[in-house]
């Protein structure tokens, strides 16, 4: 067995944090699973990211609302349009029927970032 340099959560590069966000979110779009802690990727960082979210992770300073680097539809965040709707990842949070969640999770995980 070979020993792995842990990823360090701690000096996460904005690429580092959209591979991470791109590899969670393609396994929640293949399982179908509802709970982000669950996705055996985390073993790979030193600690799970703020949220269970990469964005998160780069971006938090109390609103990351404003300074998210991923591109949600909608022109608001993960939660909410500017119209107050239930943006796309509270859709997929509340979505019951495993085919809309692996749908909104394969979604999700295409989003642009706004560096590209």
């Amino acid at each position: 067995m070979t020993d792995k340099t842990l990823i360090d959560m701690s000096t996460l590069t904005l690429a580092q944090a959209k591979a991470g966000h791109v590899a969670l979110w393609d396994w929640l779009a293949k399982t179908g699973c509802r709970d982000k802690a669950a996705w055996p990727g985390w073993a790979e960082y030193t600690q799970v990211a703020i949220n269970h979210c990469f964005a998160c992770e780069v971006s938090y300073v109390g609103r990351c609302y404003h300074d998210c680097p991923v591109v949600w539809p909608g022109r608001g965040g993960c939660y909410k349009t500017v119209d107050g709707n239930g943006a796309i990842l509270s859709q997929w949070e509340d979505a019951d029927d495993i085919d809309t969640r692996r749908a909104l999770a394969a979604q999700i995980r295409d989003l642009l970032w706004k560096e590209e």
